[in-house]
């Protein structure tokens, strides 16, 4: 039998996340992340290949997530692809920053 919790203890549980001006400061204690080397993990994209097969499949894949989406003007595939290599961009800087500024 849950209870809801009173007033006074969100309220104080409101004070302890507000007093956090950042979202990282909540979970920087909990997330702890491993020393990144960007050097030792810098590969050249164009330096890789890829067979036929994993090309096909891959191309077959990305055709069947663009046809699942619906003829919308803005919430369609094209949108999907933008917002994907944004968080890509952002999370690089953000594991990497030193590799965004190269």
């Amino acid at each position: 039998n849950t209870q809801p919790d009173t007033v006074s203890e969100i309220r104080k549980l409101e004070e302890q996340y507000c007093s956090n001006r950042y979202v990282l400061s909540e979970v920087q204690e909990i997330v702890r992340l491993p020393k990144f080397e960007a050097e030792s993990q810098r590969v050249d994209p164009w330096s890789v290949q890829l067979s036929e097969d994993v090309l096909g499949q891959l191309k077959d894949y990305v055709q069947t997530l663009a046809a699942m989406y619906r003829d919308n003007p803005f919430h369609n595939f094209e949108h999907a692809s933008h917002v994907t290599m944004s968080v890509m961009k952002l999370l690089s800087r953000i594991v990497a920053p030193d590799m965004a500024s190269s």
